[in-house]
């Protein structure tokens, strides 16, 4: 299970650096599945790597009207 984990945390990163080009309903489909499937004990062990992503890919989105909260990740 870490190495798949680990995969996701990449696409996450990815996904951040990738942001302004990527349709809103992929950065949104991945930031509910992130909320929802990430430990936080793992993301503190990790540093704020993942965080700092969550963050850019929250603020494209933002940008985009798309407002993620609790409506946007439990649907």
């Amino acid at each position: 299970m870490p190495q798949n984990i680990d995969s996701f945390y990449a696409q996450i990163e990815e996904a951040a650096n990738l942001a302004p080009v990527m349709p809103a309903n992929e950065l949104v489909s991945l930031t509910r599945k992130a909320i929802l499937r990430l430990d936080y004990k793992d993301v503190s062990i990790r540093g704020s790597r993942v965080s700092r992503a969550l963050q850019v890919i929250k603020a494209e989105l933002g940008k985009r009207g798309h407002q993620i909260g609790p409506a946007a990740i439990y649907g």
